[in-house]
Order: C-alpha cells, then sequence, then structure tokens
C-alpha cells in the first residue's frame, strides 16, 4: 500500500488525497542517465504484482526511453545539418571515389554552380585537368590517414579559375 509504505512516504499525503494505494515508477533513461520517472497509480491496493505486468511496464519504460534517445539524436542531426548549411566556408561531403553527394550554399557559390548541380558530379570534374592526378593522390591520403591538405586550381561553371586550399577529412561508418 502505498500510503503506508516507508519508499513512498513523501507521496503519500498525495496519493492518500486522490485515493491511490499502488504505485509503478518506471524509470526513463537518456544517454545512459536516468532523467525521470513515469509513475503509474491505482487505487487497489497491490494492483502492481504480477510479474507480466511488471514485466510489461519494464519494457514500457525502456520504449519511451528509446524513443528520447530517438528526439535526442535527431536534435542533434539537426544542429550538424543547420551548421553544414549555414557556414560561410564551401563544405562537400563525397564518396571514395571522388562522386560529390551534397554540399553546402557557400561550396555551391564559389564553384558558380547549385547545390543539385553539384550533387552526383567528380570532384575532379571541378579541378583543371593538370591536377586530377594530384588531387586523386590526396583523395586517396585522406582515405589513408583520415586527413589530407592541399592546394590546386579549380573551374568555375562560367570557366573562370581560382586557387583552392582545400582540408579533406574521411569520415568512416
Amino acid at each position: 500500500d502505498a500510503q503506508t509504505d516507508e519508499r513512498t512516504k513523501s507521496l503519500s499525503k498525495y496519493l492518500g488525497k486522490f485515493g491511490f494505494h499502488s504505485l509503478a515508477s518506471i524509470p526513463l533513461h537518456l544517454q545512459g542517465n536516468t532523467i525521470g520517472v513515469l509513475n503509474l497509480v491505482s487505487g487497489d491496493v497491490g494492483f502492481f504484482k504480477a510479474e507480466e505486468e511488471i514485466s510489461l511496464l519494464e519494457e514500457m519504460g525502456l520504449d519511451i526511453s528509446f524513443a528520447l534517445e530517438k528526439i535526442e539524436h535527431e536534435k542533434i542531426k539537426s544542429r550538424w545539418a543547420d551548421a553544414f548549411e549555414h557556414c560561410a566556408h564551401g563544405i562537400a561531403i563525397g564518396l571514395p571515389t571522388g562522386l560529390l553527394i551534397t554540399c553546402n550554399t557557400a561550396f555551391a557559390r564559389q564553384q558558380g554552380r547549385t547545390v543539385e548541380e553539384i550533387s552526383s558530379m567528380s570532384i575532379l570534374d571541378m579541378y583543371e585537368p593538370s591536377a586530377h592526378e594530384y588531387v586523386g593522390q590526396r583523395i586517396a591520403e585522406a582515405d589513408d590517414t583520415g586527413h589530407a591538405q592541399y592546394e590546386a586550381n579549380i573551374i568555375r561553371k562560367d570557366g573562370s579559375i581560382y586557387s583552392v586550399q582545400t582540408d579533406l577529412v574521411s569520415v568512416r561508418d
């Protein structure tokens, strides 16, 4: 009886006010920390006794915790996406093959292209032909070591040429 159990002493006055006698407390977790408790109450003494019910309540707590983790993960992804999109520096994401998947608007603007035009383009197609082997070697270096830095000339869509310093970072998985 939650109204007389020492473990629920701080709640007994509140529970008694509404006629509740049984209490099930389900911890909610986020990133390995308990961040709250879902409390279920009943007017019946001993309502939360059956092992199957207790197991289902524990599973419900795990499901809610999983949902909270997913929400937090989506918030973090959204923050990174905002940082990527609004960065003043040109950023592109590509595959080890040199195929570009996407870029931010600053990168597209530097190229004199749209994000859509750059998506599915080979990074080598942006450089002067004389730089293709060099840039290909830097891409391979980044794949091996995780990072490469180089300078080479890029050809904009309008044909103008400019020098660019590139920091290439390989991100796995």
